[in-house]
Parts: structure tokens; C-alpha cells; sequence
């Protein structure tokens, strides 16, 4: 090849970086309007430029938005690290394996909690150190999406997927220089998002490879969870697996763990699990099952019991009303009323104890929808949230399908959340 033909390719090759480069800077400036467009004329009146970002990412502008967050502030640093939590203890020989299989790749591995605050951050290449320091990308920091907005760990917590996030598709200007490949992470017992993992680079050498690569090593570390599972929510699982082809909504519980497909019930808290299990362990089952009612959430269930007795116990509630229960107040979940119909077995002489007379343990059988107790103090970003809620409500004229569009969330969310923040329709 003579040097006249090497000095045209050369000069074509420039023309072709430079050309990519101005490409990209014309999509930045795009996306960085847009994004602040949505931000000051807000979600109603703001128009988004068809196929300019991924779905995922202008959902999560909006639900950015809905919490008002600053794309200003940086992240904020929330407690110690405990590093004995499962997902560090299962994660962590997997991320020595990537780390050591990037090496020269000028990627860095995140780990973060199901809250979104980092627990674990792996640098391939130590010049990246400085500018991840400077976004506060580091252990102990909250990089959730309501601190942060858009993000690779935040917003896959959020959005339940992988995610890909490049460049100023961040929601904080201090991120605008990363891609970051999210996935979160599912306990493969429970089915509960226990964290995230990205895969982060500088964003001129993101390659869409990243977001295969984090899905791999997210599967791995579920994986790892499961190896270290506890026997019993294996044999719980299964059960909750074979129980699920039926026509109605169940619930599986051992002493430890709640697996249920029933939205409304997957938010007990761990005094009203062990209120009901054990309520249920002392039951005095002459039969293989029976009916209890639960007028609070307005249907009653068939409960059986399963497996041993005792301390390895498991309970099986299967719902005959689920219509009734979905629609159910939240707050009336932790007041469930644990009582036994007429037509149940007769032969127990310890009888489920009735609402009107105190609690079994630590759990209060009395509803606490039907006290109409007063709402609970809201946090600063609850408070957001209720806001952003009640305003797209008011814009959509009540219309819940348009303001769950406008708030990047689904339905169902947005039903759970004005249960939760107290929002009458």
C-alpha cells in the first residue's frame, strides 16, 4: 500500500471519528433538552421526541420528575456496610471472577442492596478511581432512584429489568459521563428483588455486550442465593411452584418466609407473619384443612397444612374472593381477622382467636383500617410522591390509567401506592 493510500485512509477514518463524535454530541444535547424540558414544563405538557431514548429510561425520567428529584445533588451516604448480608456473602466470589476476567476492559462491577445504596464496588483499571470518587460512586452511598433518578442500580430496582443507561440518559449531570448496564437482582426462592448489579465504563467505550455480560452475572449470583438457601424454602418453593396452578390466588408460608401471588398480601411485615404462622401452628388441626374468614379483606381462604408439624410447618392459604382482597386497603393487611367460620371443623377446642379479644404473641388481631387510625407521618420523598400522585390525577381527571402513564409506572403500582399514601380515588 503506498503512502498516498495510507494518508486517504487515515484521513478517512478521521473523517468517520469525527463524524461519530458529532453525532453523539447532537443525540446529548437532544436527550439533555428533553430530559430538562420534562423536568420544567412537567409531565403533562412536556412532549418527549418519539424513539429519542429507550421506553424504560423515559419512565424513569418520569417517575425522576413525580419524585422531584435534583439532577443537581449528589448522592448521599446511608450507614455502614454489614458484610455479612447474603447478597454480599453470595456475590462476592463471582464478582473476584469478573474483575479478574475485565481486566483492561476500563469497566468497574457495582453491587448494591435491595435499597439501591452500593455494598460493593470492584475498579478493573485504578485510573478510574478518581471520577468515580467524585460521583460518589462508592460503598455506602444511595445511588436508589429516589435519591438519584435515573441511574444502572436505582433503576432496574424500580423497573424490575435490565437496564442500559448511557450518558445523559442519567438523571444526575454528575453521571453523564457513564454507561452502565443494570439488571436487578431476584431471590430465586422468594422472588423478591434483594439488589443490583451494574456494569459500568466510560461512556465512549460502552459496547451493548454490557448488558449481556451483567444479565450473566446477575444469573450467577442468583444462583449463589439459592445454593445457600435454607432447606426448608426450597422445600417451600416447591410447594408454592406446585400451588400456583390453581384457579385462585395462593399464599405459602414456613416460619421464615411468605411467597404469595396475591399483590395485596405480599406486604406483610414480620409481626403479622409470625402472628398468623404461629396462630396457625397451634391450631389443632384434626383435619386436613379448613376455611378462615377474612372480613377486613372482605373473602375468606382454605388453609391447609403441609409437610411436618410443628417448627417445620407449612401453611397454604388459597383465596376463593381474590377481587375483593386486590382491592383491599393496605393497611387493612396488618389487621387480618384470624377467625374460624361456623361450618369449620368443630372438633378443635382451641378455636382461631376472634378479633374482638386481644392477640395471639406479638400479633394484633384487631384491624387497624377499622380503628380508622390516623395517617402515618410521610417522608420527604413519600410526601413527593403523594404530591406528584395527586397532581397527575387532578391533570387525567381521575383517569388512573393515563396517571400511572404520565408517573412511569404501571396500574397496579400506582393502585398500591395510593393505598399506601393514603390517596382516596
Amino acid at each position: 500500500m503506498s503512502s498516498r493510500q495510507v494518508a486517504l485512509l487515515d484521513a478517512s477514518s478521521l473523517l468517520l471519528y469525527t463524524r461519530k463524535v458529532s453525532d453523539r454530541a447532537h443525540r446529548d444535547d437532544a436527550v439533555r433538552r428533553a430530559r430538562e424540558q420534562l423536568i420544567t414544563q412537567g409531565l403533562v405538557r412536556a412532549s418527549l421526541p418519539a424513539s429519542l431514548v429507550a421506553h424504560e429510561i423515559e419512565q424513569s425520567w418520569r417517575r425522576s420528575v413525580s419524585l422531584s428529584v435534583d439532577p443537581a445533588a449528589g448522592p448521599h451516604i446511608v450507614g455502614e456496610i454489614d458484610p455479612d448480608t447474603a447478597i454480599l456473602r453470595a456475590a462476592g466470589r463471582i464478582l473476584d471472577q469478573w474483575q479478574t476476567n475485565l481486566t483492561d476492559s476500563r469497566m468497574t462491577l457495582f453491587l448494591a442492596d435491595e435499597a439501591g445504596r452500593i455494598v460493593s464496588r470492584r475498579i478493573v483499571d485504578p485510573q478510574d478511581e478518581p471520577s468515580l470518587d467524585r460521583a460518589n460512586a462508592v460503598e455506602g452511598f444511595d445511588f436508589s432512584e429516589q435519591a438519584l433518578g435515573t441511574n444502572g442500580l436505582g433503576t432496574p430496582i424500580e423497573a424490575r429489568g435490565v437496564v442500559f443507561v448511557r450518558g445523559t440518559e442519567h438523571f444526575n449531570d454528575a453521571l453523564a459521563s457513564l454507561a452502565c448496564a443494570g439488571t436487578p437482582i431476584k431471590h430465586p426462592i422468594t422472588g423478591r428483588i434483594v439488589g443490583s448489579l451494574s456494569i459500568a465504563s466510560h461512556v465512549d467505550s460502552a459496547s451493548p455486550l454490557m448488558v449481556s455480560m451483567v444479565r450473566q452475572a446477575g444469573y450467577e449470583i442468583s444462583e449463589a442465593l439459592e445454593l445457600m438457601a435454607d432447606s426448608r424454602d426450597l422445600e417451600l418453593a416447591r410447594t408454592y411452584r406446585n400451588l400456583r396452578t390453581s384457579k385462585n390466588p395462593v399464599l405459602v408460608m414456613n416460619s421464615g418466609t411468605v411467597m404469595t401471588d396475591l399483590p395485596a398480601l405480599a406486604h406483610f411485615d414480620a409481626e403479622a407473619h409470625a402472628g398468623l404462622w404461629d396462630t396457625l401452628r397451634r391450631y389443632r388441626w384434626d383435619e386436613d384443612s379448613m376455611r378462615l374468614e377474612l372480613p377486613t379483606l372482605g373473602t375468606e381462604a382454605t388453609v391447609r397444612r403441609l409437610g411436618r408439624a410443628g417448627q417445620d410447618a407449612i401453611f397454604a392459604l388459597e383465596f376463593t374472593d381474590p377481587s375483593d382482597a386486590e382491592s383491599a386497603s393496605e393497611d387493612a393487611v396488618m389487621g387480618l381477622d384470624w377467625r374460624r367460620r361456623d361450618d369449620a371443623p368443630s372438633a378443635s377446642p382451641d378455636p382461631l382467636p376472634d378479633r374482638d379479644h386481644g392477640s395471639t404473641g406479638n400479633f394484633t388481631a384487631t384491624s387497624t383500617h377499622a380503628r380508622g387510625s390516623s395517617t402515618p407521618s410521610l417522608s420527604r420523598y413519600e410526601e413527593a410522591e403523594r404530591d406528584a400522585i395527586n397532581r397527575a390525577l387532578s391533570e387525567t381527571n381521575g383517569n388512573k390509567s393515563l396517571a400511572a402513564g404520565l408517573l412511569g409506572i404501571g396500574r397496579t403500582t400506582l393502585y398500591r401506592k395510593m393505598r399506601a399514601l393514603k390517596i382516596r380515588s
